[in-house]
């Protein structure tokens, strides 16, 4: 991963985590997103991220489930 001069894609990522983690590790699913929601302190409102991948949030992410 890296040094090519390109963001790597979910597909790339999950090739990596596949080959370098246990099965049980690797992420079943992966999202791009411009930026992680964050409250008025600077920290990442992981509820929010939740309810994305709920479908409430009304944003769905690129996201590939494996």
């Amino acid at each position: 991963l890296g040094g090519r001069g390109e963001a790597p894609g979910p597909e790339d990522l999950l090739a990596h985590c596949k080959g370098s983690l246990a099965s049980y590790k690797c992420p079943k699913r992966i999202a791009i997103v411009e930026e992680l929601p964050r409250n008025a302190m600077g920290k990442i409102q992981k509820n929010r991220i939740s309810r994305m991948f709920l479908g409430e949030e009304g944003e769905e992410p690129d996201s590939r489930k494996v």
